[in-house]
């Protein structure tokens, strides 16, 4: 089950972009699923805005830690603490509703690929 964790903003030098990170856990997820699923996640990106640009992260330590790096046009992250809390949790809600829909995928095709004996 993905869960969120935390959100940083990043310092990306300059003025014009703003990297935001999200870190994500999921208790569930298999170690030997890791490179399916980071190949996955790589796609999200074609669903973000067509200005913004999306990297992955995935480390396998005492828990899975997904790591979601956006860059946004800096002109779109809100500096009022309100609205700035709505665009993360607007952010974080599409990713999870895409995890979910490609981790439910996942598990149709492993039930599928698996034959009664």
């Amino acid at each position: 089950m993905l869960e969120f964790r935390e959100f940083k903003i990043l310092d990306s030098g300059s003025n014009l972009i703003t990297p935001i990170k999200f870190s994500f856990t999921d208790n569930e997820l298999k170690e030997e699923s890791l490179e399916c699923m980071y190949e996955k996640l790589n796609e999200y990106e074609m669903y973000l805005e067509y200005d913004c640009k999306g990297e992955f992260n995935i480390e396998n330590k005492k828990e899975i830690i997904i790591e979601m790096i956006i860059t946004f046009p800096s002109r779109k992250v809100p500096e009022d603490k309100k609205e700035l809390e709505e665009f993360i949790n607007r952010h974080i809600m599409d990713f999870s509703e895409y995890y979910y829909k490609i981790n439910k995928l996942e598990n149709l095709i492993n039930d599928n690929l698996i034959a009664p004996t």
